[in-house]
């Protein structure tokens, strides 16, 4: 019997890599990024600047001979009070306007399809102390650190008794927030 030797051998292979791939050239460069971060202020934290829901205003079921003043507060969609948020460190300006109805320098709620109406007035403490002219800036404060501002309106009206035809009585208000 015959015993031959055994040999293992190792092979390596290399392969050539085209001249193209080796020699690749890179460039650097740059691009700036940037971003003006201006003032303002968000009703609700809405970004929009028209359309918004300010909330609303409601004295509730009030009877036809019903004398003297009935009052309310204005409450943001989903309760609680009205609020901005902007800017710390400006100086907001909010305007109320005239409403539908009004005459004069008075406000009016108007019975929907009819001629009757009930003054009311706005104000800015629950006291009722301090009115809310039309388009007359209601009195603001520097915005603090945390950049919320609560805005208290309230109202109230003025029931004249007897004579009122019973229906809802509304008035639409437009907010005006500048800075």
């Amino acid at each position: 019997m015959t015993t031959w030797p055994v040999r293992a051998a190792l092979v390596v292979a290399v392969a050539a890599t085209p001249a193209s791939v080796r020699a690749q050239n890179t460039a650097t460069t740059q691009f700036t990024v940037g971003a003006e971060i201006s003032s303002g202020c968000a009703i609700g934290g809405s970004t929009q600047t028209t359309g918004l829901d300010f909330g609303t205003l409601d004295f509730g079921s009030v009877p036809a001979v019903a004398t003297g003043a009935v009052t309310a507060s204005a409450a943001a969609t989903g309760g609680g009070a009205m609020q901005l948020q902007c800017t710390p460190g400006i100086v907001p300006r909010v305007t109320v306007g005239a409403g539908l109805h009004a005459s004069g320098a008075s406000r009016y709620l108007a019975r929907s399809g009819g001629s009757d109406v009930v003054a009311y007035g706005l104000f800015s403490d629950a006291g009722h102390t301090t009115p809310i002219p039309i388009g007359t800036p209601v009195d603001s404060t520097t915005v603090g650190a945390s950049g919320v501002i609560t805005l208290p309106v309230y109202a109230e009206a003025s029931m004249p008794g007897g004579g009122l035809m019973p229906g809802a009585y509304s008035d639409l208000l437009s907010v005006t927030i500048s800075w």
